[in-house]
């Protein structure tokens, strides 16, 4: 599968501005500065680069990849808070969501139970 950002390169080297606006107006695409580190020099630089965030409010914050992570703490919503208060608040409605659905798994065999 080709990288958002290798496409993207590809686009504007070839003119494609049919590729460049469907990359860039796809609502699971967002354009994030991200930390890149160089583990061989042990320098850090920030780079902006298209992120795939199609997967951000389905995942744990900590189950999210470092760009993801990046764009999350870029919102306006969690901008201005501190780092455990934004991830309480970042989780809390995906714990909701998959405490809900324990309940109604629980509920299922609950059911299920009392006819056996």
């Amino acid at each position: 599968m080709t990288d958002i950002n290798e496409t993207m390169d590809n686009a504007i080297i070839d003119d494609d501005f049919n590729k460049i606006e469907s990359i860039a107006l796809n609502p699971k695409n967002a354009y994030v500065k991200v930390h890149e580190f160089n583990m061989f020099t042990g320098h850090g630089r920030f780079v902006n680069k298209w992120v795939d965030i199609s997967n951000v409010f389905d995942d744990y914050f900590e189950d999210l990849n470092g760009d993801c992570q990046d764009y999350v703490m870029s919102l306006d919503k969690y901008k201005s808070m501190g780092y455990d208060a934004m991830i309480e608040d970042y989780d809390r409605p995906i714990e909701k969501r998959h405490d809900d659905d324990l309940k109604l798994f629980k509920d299922q065999i609950n059911k299920n139970n009392k006819g056996v």
